[in-house]
């Protein structure tokens, strides 16, 4: 009997041992896997270890920070830096930001501005005006049609709409605007599904009709770069494949749309909280931009139902980039826009906004 179970325990030892053994061989090859930046680059997903591992090389000397303009933030992820003076941006752009860390020069007090329409602008970089100068973003633009209001860019590249939820809870507020845009990209929805973007970020959970925030306080760099080597990478490659087999699969599409839905819930009940009202701007790009038809794309779908089901102004800006396209008026049509798509889109916003909620003089 005590023979037997020697023999047993050996087995288990043996077994747990060759277990061990096989982990640390797949675990070292995976290391070894990603060490080449060209494997990476071939199988990188839309997925939390995907953006992590960029990050991490990113940020290892290999490719240096390509966004040295930001702040770790402990809600959000990051955030513009306050104070930038004409930092010269790839493609020779120029950045400047306020004391609060919002784009631009000029300053902005807490609280309702006297005889001024105050409206504020969320969104990811195509509100911020990434590739552009700050002269050239179209909440700059917007300022400049609409002189009897003032447009404070809350914009920051990579951000999901739980981030800009927040920030305009913990922030915006108190700016007191009586209008509040949401620049609405479609490619954001993936965003809220995400713990890692451009940096380790917040997260929504729904439950039981609310939300709940995880992943908060972020950590900072400095204590993620120590954490890195503890991280199992073969973990890291299985997240990756199972993510890229669920990738635009109906399940992770309604996970998504579940996810973003309850977001932009909750960001039009806090806006009206705050005595403001919501506006929701669908911002085209890439292929939106060859679509010249005036029919509501399969993207806009999504959009327009969430407008119709909350009664609140929606409007698409895709007619007015086709509009000027038809007009033969030349702007950039993939990646970010460049200046001419920033005024045409600041036109659009002026268009519909006067028509549905701007009464003073045009």
């Amino acid at each position: 009997m005590i023979t037997a179970r020697l023999s047993n325990k050996k087995r288990l030892f043996v077994f747990i041992l060759y277990v061990a053994l096989v982990f640390v061989f797949f675990e070292g090859a995976t290391r070894l896997f990603f060490s080449s930046e060209i494997i990476l680059e071939r199988i990188k997903g839309e997925d939390d270890a995907t953006r992590r591992l960029i990050w991490i090389k990113q940020h290892q000397g290999r490719a240096g920070n390509r966004y040295t303009f930001d702040r770790y933030d402990a809600l959000r992820g990051w955030a513009l830096k306050p104070d930038i003076r004409n930092m010269i941006m790839p493609g020779g752009s120029i950045l400047n930001s306020n004391s609060m860390g919002t784009r631009g020069v000029t300053e902005y007090r807490y609280g309702k501005p006297h005889n001024k329409t105050r409206i504020l602008i969320l969104g990811d970089s195509f509100v911020f005006g990434e590739e552009v100068s700050d002269h050239e973003t179209f909440p700059y633009y917007l300022q400049h049609i609409l002189p009897h209001s003032e447009v404070i860019n809350f914009g920051v590249h990579g951000y999901g709409h739980d981030q800009m939820l927040i920030g305009l809870k913990e922030e915006g507020a108190k700016y007191a605007p009586d209008i509040v845009i949401l620049g609405f990209v479609h490619g954001d929805m993936r965003r809220n599904l995400l713990k890692f973007r451009d940096y380790a970020k917040p997260k929504y959970e729904p439950a039981r009709n609310k939300l709940i925030l995880t992943n908060v306080p972020v950590p900072s760099p400095e204590s993620f770069l120590r954490r890195e080597s503890y991280r199992s990478k073969f973990y890291d490659l299985l997240t990756i494949l199972y993510s890229r087999m669920l990738l635009h699969s109906a399940a992770e599409n309604e996970k998504m749309e579940e996810i973003t839905t309850a977001i932009l819930d909750e960001m039009i009940k806090t806006i009206k909280n705050i005595g403001a009202v919501p506006v929701f701007a669908y911002l085209p790009y890439n292929e939106e931009l060859e679509n010249a038809g005036e029919q509501i794309t399969d993207k806009e779908k999504y959009f327009f139902d969430l407008c119709s089901r909350e009664n609140i102004g929606c409007v698409s800006l895709r007619p007015y980039f086709a509009e000027n396209a038809k007009k033969g008026v030349v702007f950039r049509k993939t990646g970010h826009w460049d200046a001419k798509g920033n005024q045409i889109a600041a036109e659009g916003l002026k268009k519909y906004l006067l028509k549905k909620f701007l009464t003073y003089p045009k």
